[in-house]
């Protein structure tokens, strides 16, 4: 049942029935680690009744301890490496899920399975009857591994490369030990066949990077911490011991489970860890300290994957479906927390919106969520962008040199931004029905006249309106639809840049 007032559900409703109507599919939902900026996703979600209720409860929860959950519904942010481990720092992640999790659960989703990764498994726990929120949400408050005076080879920097696991494993293997013998460099995450984490002391991970660049494979910085998570005991000793002491003071559940079928779990089997029973059963402590204490061997759970899978994705991070699913294609996935343009509470500033495009475009955004602020433009200098974008005019000679710079400024700027994760792309359109034509003139002789041109000429056989170009803008801005895309010079323009001289 939709009520009125919750567009957000009744989407996601239509967009989980739409999917599952395309064929017969076994429903996975994939919880993963810490969601960036995720104060940022969660006013639009409190419209859902089932969202709200259990935020609150959530935050009823955490309260007692001093954590105010609600302020993260006014944009807290939250950056994955910037706390120690585990701490109030996570929470806002953990309620975060639990609640797009009850809102499945609202709309009558049974998943036929589960699989995650870091917070994800203690998300699946939950989902799997092992833990409460309560359990999970004190649990990670209780966690804390030593800080960096504790490593005395410095910060601990996690990076990403195109290693095959085994490639990555025998290279740290390889690399000198610190004078004390412990590991310099450890593998600690396996997310497909050729992507993989290696986690260690900041120079030598550093190195390694120079080293893969040199040799054309793709390396490079992740985050940098005073703390090491699923590394096993390479940079601290016990660690899983004092993880347990820690969990099991908050949560000292004694009864050991195992868990379901439908978990596929992404914690491997331990070597020269704890001694578990095979098939291993564990306290919600046990499974704590030792989803922690491993490295993450995510692909081993996507390979387990039915070949019909509807992988149901509640983290909306972009790594899941462009990483960690790279290597089946053939799955049918939903990002159910982005199922509409991922704009809202974004700010916008729009340049040129008195010349119709640009209007439309603020129009567009604003309907979407966004913050725009209307730059706007002064009528003379707005009037000398006129459908000159790819032709070049002797009469224009500074203002097409202008556009074709801006082309390559576009392209440059992907690259150089690209690495840190900021897609730069550029809409181009050709003749677009705006005021400017009539500004220009005093009249609409000129529109008039380029209709008439337009209809004759296009390949599509019209001119173009000011909402198709807000369109484009609004895809190349949704993260959920163009992630992947960036250094892009997007033509709207009927097909006109095909057109002979």
């Amino acid at each position: 049942m939709i009520s009125s007032d919750c567009n957000d559900q009744a989407q996601l409703e239509l967009t989980l029935v739409s999917a599952r109507c395309e064929r017969d599919v076994c429903d996975f939902i994939a919880l993963t680690r810490n969601r960036e900026f995720v104060g940022d996703y969660i006013q639009s979600m409190m419209s859902v009744q089932a969202f709200r209720e259990s935020w609150s409860e959530s935050a009823k929860i955490v309260a007692p301890l001093g954590v105010n959950l609600m302020d993260c519904i006014n944009g807290y942010r939250f950056k994955f490496g910037d706390k120690p481990f585990g701490g109030v720092g996570c929470i806002p992640c953990l309620a975060y899920q639990f609640a797009i999790v009850d809102t499945l659960r609202s709309l009558g989703v049974t998943p036929d399975g589960y699989f995650g990764h870091s917070l994800g498994e203690v998300m699946c726990a939950y989902m799997d009857g092992w833990a409460d929120k309560g359990q999970c949400l004190l649990a990670y408050i209780a966690a804390q591994l030593s800080a960096t005076d504790k490593y005395q080879d410095g910060m601990l920097l996690q990076a990403a490369t195109d290693c095959t696991w085994s490639e990555l494993t025998a290279r740290c293997e390889r690399w000198p030990p610190t004078p004390a013998g412990r590991p310099t460099l450890y593998p600690s995450h396996h997310l497909n066949v050729r992507r993989t984490h290696v986690t260690g002391y900041e120079a030598p991970v550093r190195a390694l990077i120079d080293e893969l660049n040199a040799q054309g494979q793709m390396a490079k910085p992740l985050w940098l911490a005073p703390y090491s998570v699923h590394t096993g005991s390479a940079f601290m000793a016990n660690t899983y011991d004092t993880l347990l002491k820690q969990f099991e003071r908050v949560v000292p559940d004694p009864q050991r489970r195992r868990h379901s079928a439908r978990w596929l779990t992404s914690v491997p089997p331990t070597s020269g860890g704890p001694s578990l029973s095979s098939p291993p059963e564990y306290t919600f402590a046990e499974f704590m300290a030792l989803m922690v204490w491993s490295p993450v061997d995510v692909k081993s759970a996507v390979d387990r994957l039915p070949a019909d899978a509807l992988v149901i994705d509640i983290s909306g991070q972009r790594d899941l479906r462009h990483v960690v699913l790279k290597d089946r294609p053939q799955a049918i996935y939903i990002g159910c927390t982005r199922v509409g343009p991922t704009i809202a509470n974004q700010s916008v500033a729009a340049n040129g919106s008195s010349s119709g495009i640009g209007e439309a475009i603020a129009i567009k955004l604003w309907s979407l969520g966004a913050n725009v602020v209307i730059t706007g433009g002064d009528e003379k200098r707005i009037a000398e962008v006129v459908n000159k974008s790819f032709t070049p005019s002797s009469k224009m000679m500074l203002h097409c040199m202008a556009k074709c710079a801006l082309d390559m400024f576009t392209k440059c700027l992907a690259l150089q931004l690209g690495p840190k994760g900021i897609r730069v792309n550029s809409v181009n359109p050709a003749t677009i029905r705006t005021p400017i034509f009539e500004r220009i003139t005093g009249d609409t002789k000129l529109l008039d006249q380029l209709v008439i041109h337009c209809r004759q000429t296009y390949p599509l056989g019209r001119i173009g309106e000011p909402e198709e170009v807000a369109e484009a803008v609004a895809f190349l801005a949704n993260e959920s639809s163009a992630s992947f895309i960036t250094g892009l010079i997007m033509t709207v323009n009927g097909g006109a840049n095909h057109l002979p001289n």
